[in-house]
């Protein structure tokens, strides 16, 4: 992490940033301790105990071992650094919220891509717990635009949903992945599934991607979608990679869906409610290491100046 190019940001920051900082957040460092830990390449920041920055640090190096067999590898030297916000309560988190049309969206997390440098946002309820799913959730992401520039935004949310409920049973050798949501089996009981053609048609910018009342069905489905086709249906499975290269390619998402899955929207969409209908959803189990490459450490003090300097970065 300590690489010239994040030092000269960070020593940037520290000049440039503090003083907007303290105009919008003048507690968010001063008043809270800071802890970091990780290995090379990933920085984890938390004002909460130092065992959670720990045990966030240590899950992310499991959860991308999890997540290889479904990602392409990435070129060498392509992976960018990647600083993870683990804030204590929504008043830490309160100056830093992603924004649509120029108002606050209210989620418990968020991935914010960038050039040399990418960020996670992820706030807790000021108890011992972890959000685990939100944090597996945005770490998806960044995973996914490691291996695609610019995934399809149901691609991407289904894929970071996929991952959401992501465990690791007590002294096993092995991570879950792909359990069902509640939620979203609620969700797609209460509403009919969308016309594929409008799923494929959703961008970042779309209302169905951003506003309370119409985001559930779209992450929902979505859920289901590439449930589905990676581990409904593993012929679809190949499909989905020449899909999602077509697209990567610059060929539009309509175009590169019916040629990649030989098939109408029609057929997929038939099979999608049968398959929700069946209500069985594997769960997929990958094995990782006990004790994995630059996995847990102690979280060390992070000090104030380096603290808003960060905290400036990401605002």
């Amino acid at each position: 992490m300590r690489s010239q190019q994040v030092s000269r940001r960070l020593a940037r920051a520290a000049r440039c940033g503090a003083l907007l900082l303290v105009a919008t957040a003048p507690a968010a460092a001063e008043t809270n301790r800071w802890w970091q830990a990780g290995p090379a390449g990933l920085l984890v920041i938390g004002n909460g105990e130092p065992q959670q920055v720990a045990a966030v640090a240590d899950a992310l190096v499991r959860a991308r071992q999890a997540f290889a067999p479904v990602l392409p590898t990435p070129a060498p030297g392509t992976a960018a650094p990647l600083i993870v916000f683990v804030f204590d309560d929504a008043a830490s988190a309160a100056a830093f919220p992603p924004l649509y049309e120029g108002r606050a969206v209210e989620v418990g997390g968020a991935y914010l891509p960038g050039g040399d440098l990418h960020f996670i946002t992820v706030v807790g309820s000021g108890d011992a717990q972890l959000p685990w799913r939100t944090i597996h959730h945005e770490f998806s992401h960044f995973l996914a635009r490691q291996a695609w520039a610019d995934p399809p935004a149901w691609f991407d949310e289904g894929l970071a949903e996929y991952f959401a409920t992501m465990a690791r049973p007590d002294g096993a050798m092995v991570v879950e992945v792909g359990r069902p949501a509640p939620a979203h089996l609620r969700e797609l009981a209460r509403e009919p599934l969308l016309p594929l053609n409008d799923l494929l048609a959703v961008t970042r910018e779309s209302p169905l991607y951003n506003e309370g009342q119409q985001r559930g069905v779209f992450y929902a489905q979505s859920w289901l979608t590439v449930h589905y086709l990676l581990a409904g249906n593993r012929e679809r499975t190949p499909q989905l990679s020449s899909y999602l290269r077509a697209v990567a390619a610059g060929q539009p998402s309509h175009e590169a869906f019916d040629r990649a899955f030989a098939a109408t929207p029609a057929v997929l969409e038939k099979e999608l409610a049968d398959y929700l209908k069946r209500g069985e959803f594997p769960v997929t189990r990958v094995a990782v290491p006990a004790t994995g490459t630059g996995s847990r450490r102690d979280a060390q003090p992070l000090g104030v100046a380096d603290a808003e300097a960060w905290l400036a970065e990401l605002l």
